[in-house]
């Protein structure tokens, strides 16, 4: 762990000894760890391929440090590392009461609550693309469909008659990958809300689509919205799901047996059912 963590340069950051250093680290864009002081527990991010990722969740943390949210404190930042408090609990799980899914309704509204300008992942303060047309052919890949998953659906002309949903000058705050994971409970209420690395600014069923995409328990979700309490348009929300559909299934994340593929063909069928 030595080879890996400048213990001198966290201490000095820290004003404080380091007890214990857990490694944390699932994904592969950046390594996590938990530090133990002999003050405080912190969390300390450094990138392993992504630098984007450490300075969106800096811009995160500033950006949402007013608007009465349960979410981690920046402590410190460069072009290397970040450092941010530890929040108490443990990870959501479809098995929570149903108020942990309604109060992490209610704290996604006021992120979505926040205007932004542009599209897409934020340089300058605002989103890099200027429509969302734009931004969602950036990463949605509609050329290569040879997936035997795709095969009985005409993705490409659902996507061509519906070009109007994508037209919207509407742009938020989003968090980018809301999850079980993401949710910190503590006591059965919600504590935090972590990782913010992936945050854009877009359409809100952007961030809807891809957290019901992943949501095991249909009661979950429906307490979700609840909590929410937000319109949303439904055909570009199905449209969404469509679109990260076809995203996880091409990086192998979505099978055929999974919840999540059964949810990507209900929204085809609601393009479908019009013809």
């Amino acid at each position: 762990m030595e080879d890996k963590i400048n213990y001198k340069l966290i201490e000095k950051i820290l004003n404080s000894k380091i007890r214990d250093i857990k490694d944390l680290s699932i994904g592969y864009d950046q390594n996590v760890y938990l530090i133990k002081t002999e003050k405080e527990k912190y969390i300390y991010k450094e990138p392993k391929n992504n630098k984007a990722k450490i300075k969106n969740e800096a811009f995160a943390l500033k950006k949402l440090s007013s608007i009465g949210i349960p979410i981690p404190k920046l402590i410190y930042i460069n072009d290397k590392l970040l450092i941010e408090s530890f929040i108490e609990g443990e990870l959501l799980n479809k098995n929570y009461p149903k108020n942990c899914f309604i109060e992490l309704g209610n704290y996604i509204n006021k992120i979505h609550s926040i205007q932004m300008n542009g599209f897409g992942d934020i340089k300058d303060g605002r989103g890099e693309y200027d429509s969302e047309y734009d931004y969602l052919f950036s990463w949605l890949n509609l050329n290569d469909l040879s997936n035997k998953m795709f095969k009985n659906y005409d993705l490409k002309k659902i996507f061509e008659k519906n070009k109007i949903l994508l037209q919207s000058n509407n742009s938020y705050f989003l968090h980018g990958d809301i999850t079980y994971n993401n949710s910190i409970v503590y006591n059965n209420k919600i504590n935090g809300i972590i990782d913010f690395g992936d945050v854009v600014c877009g359409p809100i069923e952007y961030d809807l689509a891809l957290f019901y995409l992943k949501i095991e328990n249909d009661n979950n979700w429906e307490d979700f919205l609840k909590g929410y309490n937000k319109i949303f348009n439904e055909k570009k929300f199905h449209l969404y799901i469509i679109a990260f559909g076809i995203w996880l299934i091409q990086d192998g994340l979505i099978n055929e047996k999974g919840f999540g593929y059964q949810k990507f063909l209900n929204s085809i069928n609601v393009f479908l059912c019009e013809n």
